[in-house]
């Protein structure tokens, strides 16, 4: 019974770094070359994602962040490493079991 618990844990866990890993994929990679092909041209680059945030009051002086990358790949290849450790650790635990 302690072994299906086990077993039910790392599937959720798995489940959710597969989940984090499509959706920081998604957001650095894939939706790049979206927005390339909706303007039919190379205006924004697959390595260049950068954000600016503009922060203003109106009793001080208004302050502006600007990013020159993301930091979404190395997590995504960290929870996909996570999540192909997960499902070989399933399947050896299935093994194990049966």
């Amino acid at each position: 019974m302690k072994k299906a618990k086990i077993l039910k844990m790392i599937k959720i866990c798995t489940i959710i770094c597969a989940a984090i890993t499509v959706v920081a994929s998604f957001g650095d990679f894939i939706l790049v070359h979206i927005l390339n092909l909706m303007h039919n041209s190379e205006v924004i680059s697959g390595t260049a994602g950068s954000s600016i945030g503009i922060i203003g009051g109106a009793d001080g002086p208004t302050a502006i962040y600007i990013t020159s990358g993301s930091a979404s790949p190395p997590y995504a290849i960290i929870f996909g490493i996570l999540t192909i450790l997960g499902i070989g650790l399933q399947l050896f635990i299935k093994k194990m079991l049966f």
